[in-house]
C-alpha cells in the first residue's frame, strides 16, 4: 500500500520591487482611473477626492475584467505580482477565467499600461494564444521589468517539456524582449530542459533582473546538492541568467555548507533583490539556524561579491544568536536601494508590545553591517497594543529613502470594518512613519468595501505609488467573484478623474467631463483643459465659490455635436510649476444616427399626367456635424427620373407606359442606408376616338349621299365604337 504526498500551503504572496534608476519629471501620463462603484454602498463616492497625508490616492479600477463596469470573469483572478518602468505598468496574477481560451483551469494572466490605456489580457502560461493545452495549476507569479524587457516566473503543474505532472510543480519562466511577443515557456527548476530530474514540488518564485542578468530563487523539495528533501526540508533554491542565453547551475543557498544537509527543517518562500550587482536574499524558516529556535523565523543572505554567499543571518531575532521571538511569522517582502537594506514581515510575536495578535514588522539595514531595531509598522502608537486584530502579507517599495509599505489586515482602522483591507503607510523623512491609511476603501472613515482585500503588491516610480491586490468586493460592478484591484497615489499637484457621461451617443448627445483637482498647498490651478481629439478646451469650475483645493475642486467641461467615431480625450492640470496630464480610460464612441426617409411613397401614376415626389429626411447627423448624405435611384420605367440634389421624382407616363414597374429609392450616410422601395401603376386615361375621314360637304341634286365614315380610338378596337 502507498500513498501520494500533497503540499499544502497557506496562499502568500511574496514581493519585491526592483527600482528603475531611471528619472522622468511629471509630464509624462499618470494613471487613467474610474469611478468607485460598489454596489453595495449607498452614498456617492465620486463626490470628492480626498486627502490623508501627504499622498492623494486615485479611485479604484479593477483590471482583472476585459471591460470596465462588466462582469465578465466570473471565476478566481488571485496573486497579483506589478512592475513599473517610465510610467508603463506591468501586472501579472493567477487566474480561473476562460479568458482567450485558456480553459477554467488557473493559469497566468498578464496586462499592461502603456501610459494612456490598459491593454488587452494575454494568457502567457499557455504555449500556443488560444488554445487550453496548459490544463493544471499554473499560480505564484512574479514580474520584473528592464528597458522594455518583461521576465515572469511562477509555479506550474503542467508536463511542460517533460518536466513532469500535477503532483510535481516546477519553475516556469517566460519573456517578452521585444514588447511584442513572448519567447517560448523554460523550465528552469529542472537542472537538464526536457528530463524530469527533480520529482518533487518547487514553490514561490521570485525574480529580479539587472543589466539584462536574471536572478530567481524559489523554494524546492528536491535533493539537489545533496541539499536533503522531502516536505518537511524544503530549501531555498537559486539560478541564475548571466547571458541571457543560458542558465546557470542551481545552486541551494539555505543550507550553510554546500552538498551538506544540515538545515533539515523547511525554508520556503524567498525573495530577492539585485543592485549593482550585489544579490540579496530573504525567506522564511524554521531551522535553529543561530539560535533561532524551530519555529518560522526571516533569514537573510547575500552574495555581495558574485562568488560566494556571505553567512546566514536571523533578522526577525532582535539579538542575534537568542530565541526572543518563539511565534509563527507569515509572509514578507525585501527593497535594497543605495546598499540599504529593507525588510517587513509579519509576526505574532509581542515584539515592541505589539501583543500576540499578527503585526506588521519591519527592520533595515542601512549601513550593509548592522541591522536596526524592528518596528512594529501596524501599531500606530510603539509600544501599545492598538491593533488586535490580525495584520499580515505585507509588501514593501523604496525609493529616495522613502519607504512604502502595504498589507491585508482585519482591525477597523479608520472606520474599514471587520472584514479584511489593504493598509498603507510611509516613512517620508527616515525618522518617522506617517499614519495607517486605508487604501481598499474607496472613502475613508466609510467601510464600502465591506468583503476581503487581500494579496497586496506595490511599486513606486518618482514619487508615484501603485498598489494592486485581490478583492471579492463588487467594485465598478466587477462581480462578487475575487477580482485584482488596482489604485494609484501621487504627491502634490494631481488630477483625479470622474465619470465621463456617457461614455457613447450620439452626435446630439452633451458629454461631460468632471475631474477634481488637487493641491496640497492649497495653490489655484494656472490653468486646467481637456483635449479633445486634438482640440484643447478650457474646463470649468464647478463652484467658483470654492478655494480650498487642498480637498478636491470639481472642474466641468461640457460639449455636444462630436463627430462620429471613436474620441480621444486628456486632461492637463498646472499650477505654473508643476504639469500634470491623465488621459481616460472610457474614451466616448459617438454613434451615426442612420438616416430616415419620412415622405410616402405615391402608388399610381395616370398617363399623361405629370408624376413628382419630393422626398424629404431625417438625420440629425447633417444637422449637428455637418455630414453628407447621398441618394440614391433605380427603376425599369424609362419615363421615370431622378434628381439627387433636391431628392425629386418625376416624370409624365404615356399610352404605351401604361402598367406596373418597380422604384427604389436610397440615401445613404456612408455608415448607414435606409430605403424605401415600391411597386407604381401607370392607370390608363380615357383618350377620345378621332374620326379620321374627312366630311363631304357638297352633294349633287337626286344622287345618293353617302360618305364612310372612319374612326381611330387608341383605347377600344373599332368594333367596339358606337356611332350617333
Amino acid at each position: 500500500m502507498f500513498g501520494i504526498k500533497l503540499k499544502v500551503r497557506a496562499l502568500i504572496t511574496i514581493n519585491i520591487v526592483v527600482l528603475s534608476l531611471l528619472a522622468v519629471g511629471w509630464n509624462f501620463g499618470l494613471i487613467a482611473t474610474k469611478s468607485a462603484n460598489d454596489s453595495s454602498s449607498t452614498l456617492n463616492q465620486n463626490s470628492e477626492t480626498r486627502s490623508n497625508g501627504d499622498i492623494y490616492w486615485s479611485l479604484i479600477d479593477v483590471f482583472s475584467e476585459p471591460i470596465f463596469g462588466q462582469d465578465i470573469s466570473v471565476e478566481a483572478s488571485v496573486e497579483p505580482a506589478i512592475a513599473i518602468e517610465n510610467g508603463k505598468i506591468y501586472v501579472v496574477w493567477s487566474s480561473k477565467n476562460d479568458t482567450n481560451g485558456a480553459g477554467t483551469d488557473y493559469d497566468i494572466f498578464y496586462r499592461y499600461f502603456n501610459g494612456n490605456v490598459w491593454s488587452e489580457i494575454q494568457v502567457i502560461s499557455e504555449p500556443v494564444p488560444g488554445q487550453d493545452i496548459s490544463t493544471e495549476r499554473s499560480s505564484y507569479p512574479h514580474i520584473a521589468v528592464e528597458n522594455g524587457k518583461i521576465y515572469v516566473v511562477w509555479n506550474d503543474q503542467n508536463n511542460t517539456n517533460g518536466c513532469g505532472n500535477r503532483f510535481d510543480p516546477e519553475i516556469f519562466f517566460r519573456c517578452n524582449l521585444t514588447g511584442t511577443s513572448w519567447e517560448p515557456i523554460q523550465v528552469i527548476s529542472e537542472p537538464v530542459f526536457g528530463q524530469n530530474f527533480n520529482t518533487a514540488q518547487c514553490w514561490a518564485p521570485n525574480i529580479a533582473v539587472e543589466n539584462g542578468k536574471i536572478y530567481v530563487v524559489w523554494d524546492d523539495e528536491n535533493n539537489t546538492n545533496g541539499c536533503g528533501g522531502g516536505a518537511l526540508d524544503d530549501e531555498i533554491f537559486y539560478r541564475a541568467n548571466l547571458t541571457g542565453s543560458s542558465w546557470e547551475p542551481i545552486q541551494v543557498i539555505s543550507e550553510p555548507v554546500p552538498g551538506q544537509d544540515i538545515n533539515t527543517r523547511s525554508s520556503y518562500f524567498p525573495a530577492i533583490s539585485v543592485e549593482n550587482g550585489k544579490i540579496y536574499v530573504v525567506w522564511m524558516d524554521r531551522n535553529d539556524t543561530n539560535g533561532a529556535g524551530d519555529d518560522d523565523d526571516i533569514f537573510y543572505r547575500a552574495n555581495l561579491t558574485g562568488s560566494g554567499w556571505e553567512p546566514v543571518q536571523v533578522i526577525s531575532e532582535p539579538v542575534f544568536g537568542q530565541n526572543s521571538t518563539i511565534s509563527t511569522t507569515r509572509g514578507h517582502s525585501l527593497a535594497v536601494k543605495n546598499g540599504k537594506i529593507y525588510v517587513v514581515w509579519c509576526d505574532a510575536n509581542d515584539t515592541n508590545g505589539a501583543g500576540t495578535d499578527e503585526d506588521i514588522f519591519y527592520r533595515c539595514n542601512l549601513t550593509g553591517s548592522n541591522w536596526e531595531d524592528i518596528q512594529a509598522l501596524s501599531e500606530p502608537v510603539p509600544g501599545q497594543d492598538f491593533n488586535t486584530a490580525d495584520s499580515c502579507i505585507p509588501a514593501i517599495a523604496v525609493e529616495n529613502s522613502k519607504i512604502y509599505v502595504v498589507w491585508q489586515d482585519w482591525n477597523n482602522t479608520n472606520g474599514a470594518g471587520g472584514d479584511r483591507d489593504i493598509f498603507y503607510r510611509a516613512n517620508l523623512t527616515g525618522s518617522s512613519w506617517e499614519p495607517v491609511q486605508v487604501i481598499s476603501e474607496p472613502v475613508p472613515g466609510y467601510d464600502f468595501n465591506n468583503k476581503s482585500s487581500i494579496s497586496s503588491a506595490i511599486t513606486v516610480e518618482n514619487g508615484k505609488i501603485y498598489v494592486v491586490w485581490q478583492d471579492w468586493n463588487n467594485t465598478n460592478g466587477a462581480g462578487t467573484d475575487v477580482d485584482i484591484f488596482y489604485r494609484f497615489g501621487c504627491p502634490g499637484l494631481f488630477i483625479n478623474q470622474g465619470r465621463v457621461k456617457p461614455i457613447s451617443g450620439n452626435t446630439s448627445s452633451d458629454f461631460n467631463f468632471t475631474v477634481n483637482y488637487n493641491h496640497l498647498k492649497n495653490i489655484a490651478p494656472t490653468e486646467i483643459t481637456v483635449d479633445i481629439s486634438g482640440i484643447v478646451h478650457s474646463m470649468l469650475e464647478v463652484d467658483p465659490g470654492d478655494t480650498n483645493y487642498k480637498d478636491g475642486k470639481k472642474y466641468y467641461f461640457t460639449i455636444s455635436h462630436l463627430d462620429i467615431g471613436n474620441h480621444t480625450f486628456q486632461c492637463r492640470a498646472s499650477d505654473g510649476l508643476e504639469n500634470t496630464y491623465i488621459p481616460f480610460v472610457n474614451n466616448p464612441i459617438v454613434y451615426n444616427t442612420p438616416p430616415n426617409i419620412k415622405t410616402p411613397n405615391n402608388l399610381t401614376a395616370i398617363e399623361d399626367t405629370y408624376y413628382e415626389i419630393i422626398y424629404e429626411y431625417d438625420d440629425i447627423d447633417v444637422v449637428n456635424v455637418g455630414q453628407i448624405v447621398t441618394w440614391g435611384f433605380s427603376t425599369n420605367a424609362s419615363w421615370l427620373a431622378f434628381n439627387d440634389v433636391n431628392a425629386m421624382l418625376y416624370g409624365t407616363p404615356t399610352q404605351d407606359d401604361i402598367g406596373e414597374y418597380w422604384v427604389n429609392i436610397s440615401i445613404n450616410d456612408t455608415q448607414d442606408i435606409d430605403f424605401t422601395n415600391f411597386t407604381l401603376t401607370v392607370i390608363d386615361l380615357n383618350d377620345n376616338p378621332v374620326i379620321t375621314t374627312d366630311d363631304v360637304t357638297v352633294t349633287n341634286e337626286d344622287e345618293l349621299y353617302e360618305v364612310d365614315y372612319n374612326a381611330t380610338d387608341i383605347d377600344s378596337p373599332i368594333e367596339n365604337q358606337i356611332w350617333t
